[in-house]
């Protein structure tokens, strides 16, 4: 019979603890060669200034150099499966209210403390 922190953990009782450590271990080191290859090779992208710009109002970027404090005007980011990495210049964007930032490679979301109006935060 299982107990409920063993069948959350994927483990029966049958599976020595050494094993799944150690799965879980070489799962941890394949994902990271596999993200550091796809940083390599220019596959994960660090949101700029333009970029989010682009993305939120969807101006060229010569129209970006004239509206270029308007990043701290956007309210709505909507970024799912943009092959982000990190939060880049999301940051930047104080009066945040909505980020949706969904199938994307993002591990640390601490950048996000700036955007004291973030109401709704999707990363699923």
């Amino acid at each position: 019979m299982l107990s409920i922190p063993d069948w959350v953990r994927g483990r029966t009782a049958d599976t020595p603890k050494a094993a799944l450590l150690s799965r879980s271990r070489f799962d941890r080191l394949r994902e990271h060669d596999v993200i550091r290859t796809a940083e390599e090779r220019g596959y994960l992208l660090s949101p700029s200034k333009s970029f989010v710009l682009e993305q939120c109002y969807g101006k060229s970027q010569k129209e970006n150099r004239e509206d270029a404090q308007k990043i701290y005007d956007i309210q709505i980011v909507h970024m799912s499966q943009a092959h982000l990495r990190n939060i880049g210049y999301i940051q930047s964007c104080t009066r945040l209210q909505v980020c949706i930032l969904s199938n994307n490679y993002i591990t640390r979301f601490d950048a996000l403390a700036a955007c004291t109006m973030l109401v709704k935060l999707d990363l699923h």
